[in-house]
């Protein structure tokens, strides 16, 4: 039995599940999505620092 229920782990839910748990509550989080594998995760900072998304185009 939990307390709270949380949907999604993003930025915002794992702080907030985090001090939840730590004032007492019992905690669910669910995320939807595939289970990742550590040959599916990209490892260069240097590439994703370069990306579009992250720097905006001053155009």
């Amino acid at each position: 039995m939990y307390d709270i229920c949380i949907v999604g782990s993003g930025a915002g839910a794992g702080p907030v599940a985090y001090e939840l748990s730590k004032a007492g509550y019992k905690v669910l989080v669910l995320e939807k999505g595939p289970w990742y594998k550590r040959e599916d995760m990209f490892k260069d900072e240097i590439a994703v620092g370069r990306r579009s998304s992250f720097i905006p185009r001053l155009d």
